[in-house]
């Protein structure tokens, strides 16, 4: 896992998801694969080279964002490994680079444009109404070549 900066709330959220996500299928969480960064592509790389020279055992990466995975992506090109054959890779946000790099991302996509509506909407409502408001827009999963199939 290539999570964020400690303490900013995305990024603690997506880790969230992520210890969950193991536990759910009964993986157990390795403190030593969870490293947190900037979340620059340059973060990513750094980040995968150094799990990489520690000699880490792991066959996937999930990055917190898609900046991170493309960096983690170069990095292990750089050391020979192939995406998705040795390591596949997931991102976060769908960003537009996501299909364009090589091999294609697999990324949790985000409603950006529905977020902005929702965004808008609840600040015209506060002066309205003074109480604050939860609102949880889905998300998917933008599959594409980045993940080696498990059958």
């Amino acid at each position: 896992m290539l999570g964020g900066p400690v303490g900013n709330t995305t990024f603690d959220a997506r880790l969230d998801g992520y210890r969950r996500a193991m536990e759910a299928f009964r993986v157990p969480v390795d403190p030593a694969l969870v490293v947190h960064d900037d979340m620059s592509q340059d973060a990513g790389f750094r980040q995968t080279q150094r799990l990489l020279a520690a000699g880490a055992d792991f066959t996937a990466i999930f990055a917190a964002n898609d900046l991170a995975a493309a960096g983690a992506m170069r990095a292990l090109r750089a050391a020979g490994k192939r995406v998705p054959d040795d390591v596949s890779i997931i991102g976060y946000d769908d960003t537009p680079m996501a299909p364009e790099l090589f091999p294609a991302l697999t990324s949790v996509h985000l409603p950006h444009e529905e977020l902005g509506r929702t965004a808008v909407k609840l600040a015209l409502q506060r002066g309205e109404n003074s109480t604050r408001q939860h609102v949880m827009l889905g998300t998917h999963i933008a599959m594409r070549d980045s993940v080696r199939p498990l059958i």
